[in-house]
């Protein structure tokens, strides 16, 4: 029977190509590490929102973890990152925005558009920089629209929420938000490191490589000089 570890090494790397470099396999990996636990994560709140009531919020995160958990198959079957990445980081900006509105507004929906700013923070490492700002823009324009529907979503959507289940969904959304992050950082940081290391190991061992052949050249270049010298000295008597 295999480990767990071996398990969820054997996944992180489902989607790994035998031409990809150390780098693009690093990026893979840490993009499921994040997909797979935001999928999971829908769908506990999704079920959360039915439990209370709120079906309509509630189809929005759960539809969600659906969606990302199919992505995440059809990433480990047909390997398509760039397709997986697009469609995780788009759905992980564009969702919150809906479910804040549905909830009716900031505070009924304990600030669950702050969820959106995995959106350009997965860009940042999935991407490159000049692409991830594109990403922090529109997660700034879509901090912008719940801003500008939050009173529209307040009249719209009236529900009947307790004080302490938002208390208790802003906990788990600051919580939620931080896990996530912290995470990824510290997957992507560590194996980040890894890679020096290895990098710097290889570049000794190249480094010792030369210094050997240099000074086998240099032994041979006296052992040439010297026996030169004996064959003047002999050709001299």
């Amino acid at each position: 029977m295999k480990k767990p570890a071996a398990l969820v090494q054997k996944f992180l790397s489902s989607g790994h190509l035998v031409t990809d470099s150390d780098n693009e396999k690093l990026k893979k990996s840490t993009l499921l590490l994040m997909a797979f636990p935001f999928a999971v994560a829908g769908l506990i709140w999704g079920m959360l929102y039915f439990f209370n009531g709120l079906y309509l919020s509630g189809y929005i995160p759960f539809c969600y973890g659906i969606l990302s958990l199919l992505s995440i198959l059809h990433f480990s079957v047909f390997k398509k990152f760039k397709v997986f990445r697009f469609l995780q980081i788009f759905l992980i900006l564009l969702l919150p925005l809906f479910l804040q509105i549905s909830l009716g507004g900031f505070i009924p929906s304990s600030g669950v558009v702050l969820w959106s700013i995995i959106s350009p923070l997965g860009a940042l490492a999935f991407y490159d920089v000049r692409q991830s700002l594109r990403w922090f823009v529109a997660y700034i324009l879509i901090v912008g629209v719940a801003f500008l529907l939050n009173d529209y979503a307040a009249e719209k959507f009236k529900w009947d929420i307790s004080e302490k289940f938002i208390n208790a969904l802003f906990m788990m959304n600051i919580i939620g938000v931080s896990v996530l992050i912290y995470i990824i950082q510290y997957y992507f940081v560590g194996k980040q490191f890894e890679l020096k290391q290895i990098i710097a190991e290889k570049n000794k061992e190249i480094t010792d490589s030369l210094n050997y052949a240099k000074r086998i050249q240099q032994s041979q270049m006296a052992s040439e000089k010297y026996i030169e010298e004996n064959l003047k000295r002999l050709q001299k008597k």
